[in-house]
């Protein structure tokens, strides 16, 4: 799941002209998910959002980025503070 506060951050620093790619990876992170993909089209991240679904080598994804956002619905799991 893709928490709307990440899309919303997303599609502001599109609005400042920000040259950026971002891939998001996940359960039903991926193009069979047509309401992500219409939330992100809507929010003109269509282009710059790369939808790469499950993965059993997180770390190497991780590895490959510049910034790595952990995105978590709420409510935050207790152990996570808010």
């Amino acid at each position: 799941m893709v928490d709307d506060d990440l899309i919303d951050a997303l599609a502001r620093l599109a609005q400042q002209a920000l040259v950026f790619r971002a891939v998001l990876v996940g359960t039903r992170v991926d193009e069979r998910n047509t309401a992500l993909m219409q939330r992100l089209d809507a929010a003109g991240l269509g282009e710059r959002v790369r939808l790469l679904g499950p993965t059993s080598d997180a770390p190497a994804v991780m590895n490959a980025l510049d910034v790595h956002v952990l995105s978590w619905p709420r409510p935050w799991p207790a152990a996570c503070p808010a």
